[in-house]
């Protein structure tokens, strides 16, 4: 997660090695609560990593958000390529993000967000597993927020994701963060992430 510290303050209120729960206060605009996360591919880390946003969300009546690579998909639409398309998952992701009182936000720009590798000749498997979802409380009060898509890169098998804010006087587009899964596992993060 990163954003610009001359429009946004950030409070850490939570942190693990799958997400950093923070409160976000911009100037001129509600404060609300990000969560950003990396849901490990592993079963078990994404049963614990969802215990613990039902824990969160029982807790928060203010607007909050939570974006990142959930490394599951939310619809069969989500993915071409590779092999069968894991329903059971699917409808256990569903599950979790209606327990949370979580929607998805929608986006824009590219729809698949990661690319795989081609096996056993099948074809080459993309699916949108980077998101971001929120409550209805984030959805009224923060209406102009939506997901930004931004182009692959070459260092990375995952599209970037940015949360953008449209200005209510000029117009613009406010980009108060960039999310990159990747950035949770440098060894610095923390450090830069308290500075």
């Amino acid at each position: 997660m990163a954003w610009k510290s001359h429009s946004i303050r950030i409070l850490v209120l939570e942190e693990n090695h799958q997400y950093f729960h923070v409160d976000c206060q911009i100037p001129g605009r509600n404060s609300f609560i990000l969560t950003a996360l990396y849901a490990k591919p592993h079963h078990d880390y994404r049963q614990q990593l969802w215990r613990n946003l039902f824990n969160l969300s029982q807790s928060i009546s203010n607007a909050w958000v939570v974006f990142g690579d959930f490394n599951d998909i939310l619809a069969a639409s989500d993915r071409i390529g590779g092999a069968q398309i894991p329903y059971n998952r699917i409808d256990w992701f569903q599950s979790r993000i209606r327990d949370c009182g979580l929607v998805d936000m929608g986006f824009k720009g590219p729809k698949f967000t990661w690319r795989g590798p081609r096996l056993n000749g099948l074809r080459r498997l993309y699916e949108r597993l980077d998101r971001a979802l929120c409550n209805s409380e984030f959805l009224s009060s923060l209406s102009d927020c939506y997901l930004k898509v931004l182009p692959r890169t070459n260092f990375s098998d995952h599209n970037p994701i940015c949360l953008q804010f449209h200005s209510s006087h000029s117009g613009d587009v406010v980009k108060p963060f960039r999310f990159e899964a990747m950035w949770l596992e440098h060894d610095d993060f923390n450090r830069f992430l308290s500075s």
